[in-house]
C-alpha cells in the first residue's frame, strides 16, 4: 500500500522447533497470573481485523509499525506509515521486530510455517522509552466536560481536538473508565516494547513487552534458546549418556567477575552473608 514506505522483511529462520520455550500453556499461566493495583489482570483479547489494526497508527507519531505475516512467502513484513517521521528510536522498533518474529516462530511453529492455508495475520506494536503517542490525539470526553457555551456538533468536535492525552492522563483514576483514545474497543491491541502508561485507562489498547535493550529483550530471547537448546541435548543424552551443560542466562545477570564485567553482584559471590553489613 502506498499508505507506507518502509518494508521491513523477517524471513523464517532456520533452526527445529520442536520444543517451542515457552509453550502457550506456561505463557497463559503466567499471564493470568500476573496482576497489580497498577497493571489489573488483561480481559481476554477479542478478534480483531485489519482495519482495527490500521486505526491505531492515528494515535502515534513515529516509531509504530503494522505487522503483517504472509504465508506464502513465509515472511513477516512491518509496515511503516510514510506520514511518521522516522527516528533514532526506530531502531529500537527494528530489533523488537526482529526478536519477536523470532519468538512467534518457535513458540508458533504450526501457525507459521508457510502453508497458505493458515492465512495472513497481522498485528499492531511499538516501541520506544516511552509511547510516541500524538499530543493532538483526539480524546474521548463526556458533553458535559465542554464549554457549556459551546452549543452546536462541529464546536464539540473541534474542542474535543484540542485536548491532548496529557491533560486526559492528569484526570485518570485507576478506577476511571474514560479512555484518552476515542473508541478504543475499535483499535487492536498494540504491543509496546518499553514503557507504558502507569494507568492502564489512558490507552486500554497497550499490553507492555520487554524493553528492546541487551540486558531485557535480548536476554530474554537467549533464555528461551538456552532452554530448547538444553531440552534438545537433554533428550539425546538419554540415550549417550553423556553430561549436558545447564542452561545459562545471558552475561547481564551472571556473577560479576574478571572475566565477565557486565554481571550483577551477588552475596554469594563475594562472600557477604547479609547485606546489612554493607552499611
Amino acid at each position: 500500500s502506498s499508505f507506507f514506505f518502509r518494508r521491513l522483511a523477517a524471513p523464517a529462520p532456520v533452526f527445529n522447533p520442536s520444543n517451542p520455550i515457552p509453550s502457550p500453556s506456561q505463557l497463559e499461566a503466567l499471564l493470568s497470573s500476573h496482576t497489580s493495583p497498577l497493571r489489573p489482570s488483561l480481559p481476554p483479547l477479542q478478534p480483531y481485523s485489519l482495519e482495527h489494526v490500521l486505526r491505531a497508527v492515528d494515535i502515534f507519531q513515529n516509531t509504530f509499525a503494522v505487522v503483517v505475516y504472509d504465508p506464502a512467502d513465509d515472511v513477516f513484513v512491518a509496515y511503516y506509515d510514510r506520514n511518521h517521521h522516522w527516528i533514532a528510536a526506530c531502531a529500537k522498533l527494528v530489533g523488537s521486530f526482529r526478536v519477536l518474529t523470532k519468538s512467534l516462530r518457535r513458540m508458533f511453529p504450526d501457525r507459521f510455517d508457510g502453508r497458505v492455508e493458515r492465512g495472513e495475520w497481522a498485528f499492531a506494536m511499538s516501541s520506544g522509552d516511552f509511547p510516541s503517542v500524538k499530543v493532538q490525539s483526539s480524546s474521548h470526553w463526556e458533553d458535559d466536560d465542554l464549554d457549556q457555551d459551546e452549543d452546536t456538533e462541529d464546536t464539540h468536535s473541534r474542542s474535543r481536538s484540542r485536548r491532548t492525552i496529557e491533560e486526559c492522563y492528569a484526570r485518570q483514576t485507576l478506577t476511571s473508565p474514560t479512555s484518552c483514545v476515542d473508541h478504543p474497543e475499535e483499535v487492536a491491541p498494540i504491543l509496546q516494547f518499553g514503557s507504558v502508561f502507569q494507568n492502564p485507562n489512558v490507552i486500554p489498547n497497550m499490553i507492555a513487552m520487554p524493553n528492546p535493550q541487551k540486558n531485557h529483550l535480548h536476554c530474554l530471547d537467549e533464555w528461551t534458546e538456552e532452554l530448547e537448546r538444553y531440552q534438545k541435548e537433554e533428550a539425546a543424552a538419554e540415550i549417550t549418556a553423556t553430561a549436558v551443560e545447564l542452561p545459562r542466562v545471558c552475561p547481564y545477570y551472571r556473577p560479576r567477575n574478571e572475566r565477565n564485567a557486565l554481571g550483577l553482584v551477588y552475596g554469594e559471590t563475594i562472600g557477604i552473608t547479609s547485606w546489612e553489613e554493607l552499611i
